[in-house]
């Protein structure tokens, strides 16, 4: 039985008498296996020639663009850096802010408020969209002039109403009690008010007082 894919098309192009044959079964696996890691080198060869799809090659693209690499950083990251930097070898506009924000944000509907007398704008998100504001932040950074400051703001646009706003307490209390008397027990611990994902932990120990 041939896996290869290119073996059984190859198969396809001889007599079909051999069809049938444990022999050249086997000769046009082992020719199409080799055939199969050729088209796998090409295609990822070839996805390296566009930063959308680049994976090691990426590299190349940051020497070439001169930005500074960090491969600690997720490749979705350096991507978004290496076409923030080639799409500022233009004039950067609002418009043109708008689009990098929206394809890396992945918001259609952010858009861009200006404030010429402070210098600065502000990107607006809407609160019903996953945002990855951490991408955003590398592509504004590369892109935007350097005298200008920015904010990136979340909203519930026109018509939407609901916004669900959970928090978790998790709160212990360890006790340890060794088997002394004591004349005076003291404890100590933190307590946290949870605005998110907090939690408080309030750890007591007793000693027997010293005399």
């Amino acid at each position: 039985m041939i896996a290869s894919a290119k073996g059984k098309r190859f198969l396809e192009y001889i007599s079909p008498i051999y069809e049938q044959s444990i022999i050249m079964q086997a000769i046009m696996e082992a020719i199409g296996a080799e055939w199969d890691d050729v088209d796998r080198l090409t295609d990822e060869v070839f996805a390296q020639l566009f930063p959308q799809t680049a994976t090691w090659g990426i590299v190349y693209w940051e020497m070439l663009l001169k930005i500074p690499i960090n491969k600690e950083l997720p490749i979705e990251q350096r991507r978004a850096r290496v076409l923030a930097r080639m799409h500022t070898r233009w004039p950067m506009t609002k418009e043109r802010m708008e689009q990098l924000v929206r394809t890396f944000s992945q918001d259609k509907q952010a858009f861009i408020r200006e404030f010429f007398d402070q210098y600065r704008f502000e990107v607006l998100f809407s609160l019903t969209q996953s945002v990855d504001l951490g991408t955003v932040y590398e592509v504004i950074e590369e892109a935007k002039p350097a005298h200008l400051g920015y904010s990136l703001v979340a909203r519930l646009r026109q018509g939407e109403k609901r916004v669900f706003i959970s928090s978790t307490l998790l709160a212990g209390e360890e006790i340890t009690v060794y088997p002394w008397t004591a004349r005076e027990m003291t404890s100590r611990g933190k307590v946290f008010i949870a605005a998110g994902y907090n939690t408080g932990v309030d750890n007591m120990t007793v000693y027997p007082k010293g005399e």
